[in-house]
């Protein structure tokens, strides 16, 4: 191979796991049919009439009660955070040319990220973490919520010191997580013993918008809603031709 094309090769593998604002979008949008296509086939075949409102995530996951559509969740899930990689080198790249140190925040998305595949493989191969360490699932499906969802907002926050108009998008990302508080409040102060949310619920009237599954899709969907606008958002540009061009100009 000569060194031309391997040049050539390592600049387009470069562009990949470095990308400007179209490859970003593009990767965006390879992540969202991953997602599709994932949940259409988990949720294809998913043993019953899957009620979303009133089913959890982990439900259409599990092995257990999704035998032979779990593992697709497990796969997208894998797939999307390796997806998100590139993405996250773009958000670092966009923050510093406006002037912000995003390490803090790249450091909690990455961490989610991490979290995530970890957690997809756990669930493709049904390693059962828990059997082995005690509460290990749980810690680790923490670490991928606390990963997207803080990491995302320390985002924002650095956009809100610079404009405002940041302040709506960002409220979009924490509505399901304050309405999710506000439901169980108004649960317990019912003193209902409903138990944990299931199909049971729409048979006994309970309203869709108290019900936890119902926000949890709500909230997946902002933080979709949440990576793309901030992609969308950033000026546009390239660190690493950035970085040459500052240095063929010292």
């Amino acid at each position: 191979m000569s060194s031309k094309h391997f040049r050539v090769q390592t600049e387009a593998l470069g562009r990949m796991l470095v990308p400007g604002k179209k490859g970003a979008l593009i990767w965006y949008a390879l992540i969202g049919l991953v997602t599709v296509i994932g949940f259409g086939m988990a949720i294809r075949n998913y043993p019953v009439k899957f009620d979303w409102m009133y089913t959890v995530l982990s439900h259409l996951a599990s092995l257990n009660r999704n035998p032979d559509g779990g593992r697709w969740i497990s796969a997208a899930l894998v797939l999307s955070c390796l997806m998100l990689w590139p993405i996250t080198n773009f958000l670092r790249d966009g923050f510093r040319r406006l002037g912000s140190d995003p390490c803090i925040a790249l450091a909690i998305l990455r961490t989610g990220l991490f979290a995530g595949v970890i957690l997809g493989i756990e669930g493709y191969f049904n390693l059962r973490f828990s059997d082995r360490i005690y509460k290990a699932h749980e810690a680790v499906a923490f670490l991928v919520f606390i990963g997207f969802y803080v990491g995302l907002l320390s985002f924002y926050l650095l956009r809100i010191r610079r404009d405002r108009l940041f302040i709506l998008p960002a409220a979009i990302i924490v509505l399901p997580l304050c309405l999710v508080g506000v439901v169980q409040l108004l649960l317990y102060l019912s003193q209902q013993d409903l138990g944990w949310v299931s199909t049971d619920w729409r048979a006994m009237g309970i309203p869709f918008y108290l019900s936890f599954a119902f926000w949890q899709w709500v909230a997946v969907a902002c933080l979709g809603f949440g990576v793309g606008h901030l992609v969308a958002t950033l000026p546009e540009g390239n660190a690493s031709l950035r970085t040459d061009n500052q240095r063929s100009g010292s």
